[in-house]
């Protein structure tokens, strides 16, 4: 930290007049933007949804629990087992001065369940999966029809952004270059590196800041730097120790996705014995872990799913620090001597290289030695996709809400699986087949109890960053990977 410090303190002296030079926008440096622009269809979390999440506002919000909160849409109600009806607020105008109603909402699933781009498909796999037909009844009024009983279709829909029509129409070159949306800014300027936003008037709740700059910054420890000499106000993404000298707040953002590692169970893999794969829960101290490298932001994971998604089952428990029942059930399953575990993992995802090399000296202690493999996400997804897997496992997440969604790839329905266990597929199904929000709760919560006791994989923890806040900002409130940019206050 004292090399920090000397650069905090070089920048510093480098910037004297740096509040005087830039008194008005807030400037944020991110590690990236997205490579689509302003493209609501494609990136909705942080990073790369920054700048959607600031132009466009979404057609429901996910509060605690899973619930669907109004946001462009003010209510809604379930006419028909596959019938959906969705109720707009009155008065809402894009940017350009166009409506936001029921023809704007049809135009934008219409897009998504058509044939999007490739990189569409990121925001619209779900969607395309559940939704059969939509229309307006009448301009506030859209009704969608589901290809089968979905009770939680607002929860579905969650990442349904809404861009102006005849903006859109335009073609997705010109739009993305100048996004339209409803939300608290607007894009004045995409230059290289950097997205230049003012505050929307119009918008139904405005952004408070006048003008806000993003720039992009790769490296954690310059983003870290940028806050602390004043050349930043919010540094997304840095890591937590740089705080100790680094002069700012720190505050952290938990993110919708369960940090574990993925056993590769099928085959004649050690781990198609599940109790080598509750032996490696037992070996890991979570807690030490978190109080390392996560200030204690986050609790260790209880099932696979978060919290805040859908079904989440309160009445789990982590589990233990516990090596000598550890060894115990190797020894049990056949391995008294431990055993030796390939993992993959891709790189440039902060201290987590750390994490895991500790993770691996805890594993050690009990037998297993891991050998963590560095590995691009191209490759990774090669992996996954062929199924091809050079080793006994991968660090992976589950991300969303609907924790009954994650089971497409972690099961035996997967084009190549990883994981096969014919016993989850009744619990599963039924889940499935769940016709009410509290029947498919209470069936979430048996599926995440028996995978609890039947882990496919080591348990981490909810997946936490760190943002770094200078002295100008006042009022910043992130939750589930999003910033609330209409409540982004600064002096």
């Amino acid at each position: 930290m004292k090399i920090l410090a000397f650069l905090v303190c070089a920048l510093i002296a480098g910037t004297a007049r740096v509040s005087e030079a830039w008194a008005a926008p807030v400037r944020i440096v991110t590690p990236a933007l997205p490579d689509s622009r302003g493209n609501p269809h494609t990136y909705i979390g942080l990073p790369f949804g920054l700048i959607n999440q600031a132009v466009f506002e979404p057609l429901v919000r996910l509060g605690p629990g899973g619930v669907a909160e109004p946001a462009l849409a003010e209510s809604w109600t379930q006419e028909t087992p596959t019938r959906w009806v969705f109720k707009l607020r009155s008065g809402v105008t894009f940017t350009n001065g166009e409506p936001c109603d029921a023809a704007a909402v049809v135009a934008a699933l219409t897009y998504v369940l058509g044939t999007p781009l490739a990189s569409d498909m990121l925001a619209s796999v779900t969607m395309r999966a559940k939704i059969a037909a939509v229309a307006a009844r009448d301009p506030l009024t859209v009704q969608i029809e589901t290809k089968m009983i979905d009770p939680i279709l607002p929860v579905h829909l969650f990442n349904l952004l809404v861009p102006a029509p005849q903006a859109w129409a335009k073609g997705i070159d010109a739009f993305v270059a100048s996004p339209v949306g409803t939300g608290p800014y607007r894009v004045t300027k995409w230059a290289p590196g950097s997205v230049t936003l003012v505050a929307n008037a119009s918008a139904r709740k405005p952004g408070q800041v006048p003008e806000i700059e993003v720039r992009a910054m790769p490296d954690p420890t310059a983003r870290a730097l940028a806050v602390a000499s004043g050349s930043a106000d919010i540094a997304l993404d840095v890591m937590a120790e740089t705080a100790t000298d680094g002069g700012f707040r720190l505050t952290p953002r938990l993110s919708t996705q369960i940090t574990y590692m993925q056993f590769v169970t099928v085959g004649n893999a050690p781990f198609k014995d599940v109790r080598v794969r509750r032996a490696l829960n037992y070996a890991v101290d979570r807690q030490k872990l978190i109080h390392t490298f996560l200030n204690d932001a986050v609790m260790p994971a209880t099932q696979f799913t978060h919290p805040d998604a859908f079904g989440y089952n309160a009445t789990l428990a982590p589990y233990p620090y516990d090596p000598a029942k550890a060894k115990a059930l190797l020894a049990e399953a056949g391995y008294p001597n431990g055993l030796t575990v390939p993992i993959a993992f891709v790189t440039g995802q902060g201290p987590d290289a750390s994490i895991y090399q500790l993770v691996a000296s805890d594993l050690a202690a009990v037998g297993v030695k891991v050998e963590f493999r560095a590995v691009t996400i191209g490759v990774w997804l090669g992996h996954l996709n062929g199924g091809d897997w050079p080793g006994g496992g991968f660090i992976t997440g589950i991300q969303g809400y609907d924790p009954v969604a994650a089971f497409n790839t972690r099961s035996c329905e997967w084009a190549k699986p990883h994981h096969c266990d014919r016993d989850v597929m009744p619990l599963l199904n039924a889940a499935r087949a769940a016709t009410t929000t509290e029947e498919l709760r209470g069936r979430i919560n048996t599926l995440m109890a028996y995978e609890h006791d039947n882990p496919p994989g080591l348990m981490l923890w909810q997946r936490t960053y760190f943002d770094g806040l200078g002295p100008r900002v006042t009022a910043y409130k992130v939750g589930r990977d999003r910033i609330d940019f209409s409540e982004l206050h600064a002096k």
